[in-house]
């Protein structure tokens, strides 16, 4: 396998809105028998406990439908967290569709981060912070994986550690002042 350090992206996502004040997160993601989902959800709950944070954690299919649907129940609930990593483009938007449907301001409301980098972030109404992951290295490792293994290499799995940064946009700010 040729993975990406999910671990270090969501440790870029929990350390910047930690680092701005936030104590309560929530992360969107796939569903749970996903292998990336599962590793960016057991990072997730590792430095979130480290920091001395809440998090909350909601499955949902990579569809926008997804991202609607989890959004508008996390909504409905309550308390609601102050910051929320997203695991898929789709799912973003339709977080931030529902957060919109529902007066929810971001980042006054809710700072969102997506882990799915993607230029058209930069375009939206508020431009979405994201993680960029090294999807060039990530390819590149694949086929050298690939081609030692046509010339009889054992297998062997490769991580793929950089290069990997948080893109700060307009959707992540410090949390709103809520009511105690």
């Amino acid at each position: 396998d040729v993975v990406m350090d999910e671990a270090g992206a969501v440790r870029l996502f929990i350390d910047h809105v930690a680092d701005l004040g936030h104590r309560s997160v929530v992360l969107i993601d796939g569903p749970r028998e996903v292998d990336t989902v599962h590793r960016r959800v057991q990072a997730a709950r590792r430095f979130a406990a480290a920091r001395g944070m809440q998090i909350t954690i909601r499955h949902a299919q990579a569809t926008e439908e997804g991202g609607w649907d989890t959004t508008v129940r996390l909504l409905r609930t309550g308390p609601v967290p102050t910051a929320c990593g997203v695991g898929s483009i789709n799912q973003l938007f339709g977080v931030l569709a529902a957060l919109r449907s529902a007066g929810a301001a971001v980042p006054g409301d809710m700072s969102v981060v997506s882990f799915d980098e993607d230029e058209c972030l930069a375009f939206l109404e508020v431009p979405v912070t994201s993680v960029c992951m090294p999807l060039a290295e990530l390819g590149a490792a694949a086929v050298d994986a690939l081609i030692a293994r046509i010339e009889g290499a054992p297998a062997a799995d490769v991580l793929i550690r950089e290069p990997m940064h948080l893109i700060s946009r307009g959707s992540v700010a410090v949390p709103p002042a809520r009511p105690v």
